[in-house]
């Protein structure tokens, strides 16, 4: 979660999700974002579960695709706690010591698929990208068309931070 780009994307997305850009949230409030890393091969673990995987084949693996799924708000007064309050209160503090008191700090539950594991992040959402976002100065320029500039979407961002941590990590 420390790469700058990854964290902008995700306040994109939590801008767009909460319309953050109509109405700011000074609380705290809180998303979940599931994390999945698939195998490349779609047959890998088809032929894992039914043991037709060889020893050499099982030595060496396959690759994976990280994945973010698309972000599904959370109640986050039923699963406060003070570990949670904790983080949150201790990044609001910062934000208003950096001269940003009115700066949104969302925390993103992020949860590997399948799985009980998971981690929680504090983000804070600068008042200046969502003015940017409310301006139309922040879109992504389409393949198909790298003449215009595309709309960002919370959904987009999130697609393009899973292709970003992807092509980091490569």
């Amino acid at each position: 979660m420390s790469l700058p780009l990854f964290r902008f994307l995700i306040s994109v997305s939590l801008i767009n999700e909460f319309k953050l850009n109509e109405s700011l949230i000074l609380d705290p409030f809180m998303m979940e974002c599931k994390v999945a890393i698939e195998p490349v091969d779609d047959t890998y673990m088809e032929r894992l579960m039914e043991g037709r995987l060889s020893e050499d084949e099982l030595v060496a693996g396959t690759e994976g695709i990280f994945k973010l799924k698309p972000p599904v708000h959370l109640d986050v007064w039923k699963l406060m706690n003070e570990s949670l309050m904790h983080g949150w209160t201790h990044i609001k503090k910062r934000t208003v010591e950096a001269a940003h008191p009115n700066a949104p700090v969302a925390l993103v539950d992020f949860v590997m698929n399948n799985t009980i594991q998971t981690v929680v992040a504090p983000i804070q959402i600068l008042n200046e990208l969502i003015h940017r976002i409310n301006t139309g100065g922040i879109g992504f320029t389409p393949r198909r068309d790298p003449g215009t500039i595309a709309p960002i979407s919370g959904e987009s961002s999130i697609k393009y931070a899973a292709n970003y941590y992807l092509s980091s990590n490569s």
